[in-house]
């Protein structure tokens, strides 16, 4: 690396231009790592392009500032998360400076985009404006130079466990070295030595991948010579303290409307510095959730959120009638960010007792209340020693007994104990917190004095550096104040399995006791892995088939002191660890729960096939349920897992778990959506007993448990078919979803985002009671689900002479339709020629949140042919398209990164797929712009509108309906026969309506009413092939499975019959 740090190159191949300077530059590594952009222009580093440019062709340029901005942030953007592996973007700034050319002309202009991006002042970087002469480049008119800064603080940490497992491999490659009692002691110290001499690597052994099948060795006491070497090997693995979020409110100007997304983002971020999320997470089922819930809302429209409010009566929090994408990624964000219940949770500590008057934690003495120590140090074991047996009870209480009444002999104590000591402390306290809902400043202050110790910990042996990682792991299950989850648990599995504890023989030649403790060590960490990766959606860290040794076994050497396993001193009270044995094993259902429903390889079953592996996994679980140790230990604490309302919750999440859309199961059946329902129902109610009781943890997970149940419980309800309102009774929903609120507005004490879920959800049942008022006030809401699939026989149908009447149909029941257009508004079609020149701008292509999707991203490529199953001969078969301005994915607005399963073309098999765009401008300004419009509204007779909209058969000549089917392009819009799987056909549709219902309003009459007897336009068959007689209004539309099928003459005209509505 350079001395000024580390260079970032958007392309490293490009030859050396003029002005020699990299895109970016690390500043050398230290806690966070500074990004230096240079100045950047709108250019686009990728392909060479100029937004905000026009060339008018007389040798003058049209210089946008508003787009050049945009683009220049935007290039920013792209080199920061190009530069960090996505880790960081424009939000990362911290200073900018901005050169324009003209300040009066365009400051304004240039602010108004900047705006966009930084929307609040707390929220920008610190900025300088500066007027310049000019700029390099003739069609530049605004530079920004900038500062960002990103915490690499997990990267880091992660290289130096890579150094730390490197070594260790380095040593299991060395021959074994077996310490016997009666060798010489200076021999020893000699082996030891050169044993960890051999552990120096160099930094060609850190770059190599990881082999966590390294052969075992017999682990040796540290002496004075080797602890000196190792102390220059282990790697500290604490960060430094998180600052503490603010409690103040922000300004009212400055909060954005929340989203389910936007909370849920900030889960991940809280337990884990990435912001990735799979399958498992729930991510995509909420999206499904998303798509499911707009079937509640009078036009079909998603839910929009209002900014946080006090409670008004009568307000709604949603706006129905507007489009958002409300289940994204982002609401996982703010699961995790905890607030306090008492203004002082996140500043002074309740500990002036014992505490000096520096108020320093460093002088955080032993609390002197031994009633208090011994309450504390019994919950833990009662509570997470149950969960998580890490540590070695006899061992602690003997510690605490030495120090009882004698607080200055913790000094006497090695690193190790102090550091148990304090953590169990702040355990204890934190996991009573998560019961009771009190503060837990007491708890931060606590682990803040265990820190003091953690080095040393660390540096002792390697079962203590685990030892010390997993405290650290459970106390941040409640308290997100020390290092965050994902990597903590990473951590512990790595070197557990550096140190072979999943295989036999780490464990030979060791007492019966030290081989249990050490099980248990490993197998917690399997089961905090599981635990976290499972609520992540993230892969696991120790694979089921890597564990070769067989688990714990419930025996506790405290009942026997020669080691030998004995039956329990009473048959009617199981051991304490067949709890934690019993909860392993709901670990590793829930592993292959993950495994065989939520990846991708289950695909390829048979659907018969798939339904076996759910019905498997179901009995299963309930052979879990059914197996519980009974009677469970008996304790005075309210502890949630000693007590069977925990493992009905349990078992009820696991069942919604198997049963919910997933990569196995994408389209639950109707009885797969009746168990989702009742799973989740139950899952609710049992949570709300333990709320009840007092044994419910309010920590992060349970309220991704609770918020993922509710969410499987709305999904089940509402993608049911038939009647509405008798489904809302049977199941009890909306009694259900009560029961939900009740818990959010209790976790709201703890986590700011449950404020916003507990509104969102009183939304969702306020119009549950709606729909279940229509009932008693005369009126049916039905919901049909149909599968994505059936789309295509609607497709199909507007191919023969049913073409027209039926796009006023659209495909959809009575009532449904009714809602459908009762609220018009201007996306239900899209307008080709207000946008023929520049389609990828309009409002259904620019990406927006309240478009259809963005545009594909830009791949430079050649224009295809428009392609026919099986030669058929529709319009333009064969015709090359010239390129688009897009022919990537869509990776903009609320259809980004979404998912088709059927086509190519006539191919009916299961095919997912990410959906692509490769919208322009070519065939709109030629074939459907104001021209084509007008000449279309004035053809006389339908033959003739039917020609100039279609096209003619067998030949190039195209109208505006097969225009605007190539103008999306990409897939599966530009493909004729499935391209109702993107959302952008429908709006084209309408639009076409639109030209008809337009059309026969000129002239109804001759239009509509007196189209010459019975006869309307076209052949019954496609292109008179074979030869057929013409379509007539007694003919029936069939829609299949899709809806009732209805006759041509009644859905002619759109104010009568079963339609109602009219277009301006």
């Amino acid at each position: 690396m350079s001395p000024n740090g580390q260079a970032y190159l958007v392309r490293p191949d490009a030859p050396e231009g003029s002005a020699r300077f990299p895109q970016a530059r690390f500043a050398p590594a230290s806690g966070h790592r500074t990004l230096y952009v240079s100045g950047t222009a709108c250019v686009r580093p990728t392909d060479g392009t100029w937004p905000g440019v026009t060339d008018n062709g007389d040798g003058t340029l049209t210089l946008d500032i508003r787009t050049q901005t945009a683009a220049v942030l935007d290039n920013i953007d792209t080199i920061i998360s190009g530069a960090t592996d996505g880790k960081g973007g424009v939000q990362n700034l911290i200073d900018a400076v901005v050169y324009l050319v003209d300040m009066k002309r365009d400051y304004a202009g240039m602010n108004e985009e900047w705006n966009r991006v930084f929307a609040t002042r707390a929220s920008a970087p610190a900025r300088a404006t500066v007027g310049v002469k000019e700029l390099p480049d003739p069609r530049m008119i605004v530079e920004v130079k900038a500062v960002a800064v990103v915490d690499i603080y997990v990267r880091a940490l992660e290289q130096r466990v890579r150094d730390l497992e490197a070594g260790a491999g380095r040593e299991s490659s060395q021959q074994m070295i077996t310490v016997q009692v009666d060798e010489d002691p200076t021999a020893v110290a000699h082996n030891h030595h050169e044993l960890y001499q051999d552990l120096a690597v160099d930094d060609s052994t850190v770059a190599q991948p990881i082999d966590t099948n390294i052969p075992s060795m017999t682990l040796l006491e540290a002496g004075e010579a080797s602890k000196q070497h190792f102390d220059q090997r282990f790697m500290r693995l604490e960060p430094p303290l998180l600052s503490p979020p603010s409690l103040a409110s922000p300004p009212a100007g400055a909060e954005e409307p929340p989203t389910f997304a936007r909370e849920l983002h900030t889960l991940s971020l809280g337990a884990t510095a990435e912001r990735h999320l799979g399958s498992t997470s729930g991510l995509s089922f909420a999206k499904i959730t998303q798509r499911i819930l707009k079937r509640l809302t009078p036009d079909k429209a998603d839910f929009v959120f209002a900014p946080n409010q006090e409670d008004v009566a009568g307000a709604s929090f949603f706006n129905f009638n507007s489009p958002s994408d409300v289940f994204n990624d982002s609401l996982y964000e703010d699961l995790s960010e905890s607030i306090s219940v008492h203004p002082l949770l996140f500043s002074d500590l309740f500990l002036a007792d014992n505490m000096d008057a520096s108020s320093n934690v460093g002088a955080l003495a032993w609390p002197s209340d031994e009633q208090h120590v011994e309450r504390l140090v019994h919950f833990y074991f009662a509570h997470s020693h149950t969960l998580y047996p890490i540590l070695d009870k006899a061992e602690v209480m003997e510690t605490v007994r030495k120090i009882k009444g004698k607080p200055h002999e913790l000094a006497c104590q090695s690193a190790l104990q102090n550091f148990r000591l304090w953590m169990v402390l702040a355990i204890g306290s934190t996991a009573y917190s998560s019961l009771s809902l009190t503060e837990e400043s007491e708890s931060m202050g606590y682990y803040e004095k265990a820190l003091q110790y953690v080095d040393q910990a660390l540096e002792q042996d390697e079962m203590s550096a685990l030892e010390a990682l997993m405290l650290q792991v459970s106390y941040s299950f409640f308290n997100q104040l020390g290092p965050n989850t994902w990597f903590l648990v990473g951590t512990a599995a790595r070197l557990a399995l550096g140190l072979g504890l999943h295989t036999p023989s780490a464990y030979d030649g060791s007492p019966f006791n030290v081989q249990q403790r050490r099980k248990r060590i490993f197998f917690s960490i399997y089961m905090m892995d599981r635990v976290v990766s499972i609520a992540l959606g993230r892969p696991f860290a120790i694979h089921d088939d890597d564990i070769e040794v067989a688990p714990f076994t419930d025996f506790d050497h405290e009942d026997s002191a020669s080691g030998d396993m004995h039956l329990s001193k009473c048959l009617l009270q199981p051991p304490v660890l067949s709890v934690p044995l019993h909860i392993l094993r709901l670990r590793q259902l829930a592993s292959k729960i993950s495994r065989l429903v939520y990846k991708r390889g289950g695909a390829d079953r048979s659907m018969q096939g798939r339904h076996r592996v759910l019905a498997s996994l179901h009995e299963e679980l309930l052979q879990w349920r059914r197996s519980m140790p009974f009677p469970l230990p008996d304790t005075t604490e309210l502890i949630p897992h000693l007590h069977t309302l925990w493992y009905d919750f349990n078992y009820y999440t696991h069942l919604a778990m198997i049963y919910r859309p997933s990569p196995l199961c994408p389209a639950p059946s109707a009885d797969t959506l009746q168990i989702l329902g009742t799973a989740a129902s139950m899952s609710l109610r049992q949570a709300f007993a333990m709320h009840k009781q007092r044994r419910f943890a309010y920590n992060w997970l349970n309220f991704l448990a609770i918020f993922t149940s509710t969410l499987s419980l709305v999904y089940a309800i509402t993608a049911r078919p038939g009647d509405m309102p008798a489904v809302l009774k049977e199941t009890k929903a909306v009694e259900d979803l009560g029961l939900a609120i009740q818990l959010f507005e209790t976790f709201a004490i703890k986590f700011a985002a449950a404020q916003n879920i507990c509104r969102m959800i009183q939304e969702i049942a306020r119009r549950y009671n709606d729909i279940s008022a229509q009932r008693h006030n005369g009126s049916v809401f039905q919901l049909s689900y149909t599968p994505s699939y059936t789309l295509l026989f609607a497709g199909l149908g507007i191919l023969a002479g049913h073409a027209l009447p039926m796009d006023g149909s659209g495909g959809s029941d009575e009532e449904e339709f009714k809602q459908l257009v009762a609220t018009i508004q201007e996306k239900v079609y899209w307008e080709w020629p207000k946008y023929a020149s520049a389609p990828e701008q309009s409002p259904i292509f620019n990406g927006d949140p309240y478009s259809l999707g963005g545009n594909g991203d830009f791949v430079p490529h050649e224009g295809e042919p428009v392609r026919s199953p099986n030669d058929l001969p529709i319009p333009a078969s064969g015709m090359q398209l010239p390129p688009g301005l897009g022919g990537g994915y869509v990776t903009t607005g609320p259809f980004a990164n979404m998912s088709i399963n059927l086509g190519p073309l006539d191919s009916v098999a299961y095919n997912p797929r990410q959906i692509k765009r490769d919208v322009g401008p070519a065939m709109t300004t030629r074939y459907a712009n104001y021209t084509t419009v007008l000449d279309l509204l004035c053809k006389p007779t339908i033959e003739e509108f039917r020609y100039l909209s279609e096209g003619v058969p067998y030949t190039g000549d195209i109208g505006p309906h097969i225009a605007g089917h190539v103008t999306i392009g990409g897939d599966p819009g530009g493909d004729l026969f499935i391209s109702p799987g993107d959302p952008v056909f429908y709006t084209h549709h309408g639009m076409m309506d639109r030209m008809w219902t337009l059309w026969q309003a000129i002239d109804p009459e001759a239009r509509r009413d007196g189209l010459g007897g019975d006869e309307v336009y076209g052949h019954i068959t496609w292109a008179n092939t074979p030869p057929s007689r013409k379509t007539a209004l007694n003919d029936t539309i069939d829609l299949g499975y899709a809806g009732d099928s209805i006759q041509i003459a009644d859905v002619m005209d759109t104010l009568s019959g079963p339609l109602c509505y009219f277009y301006l």
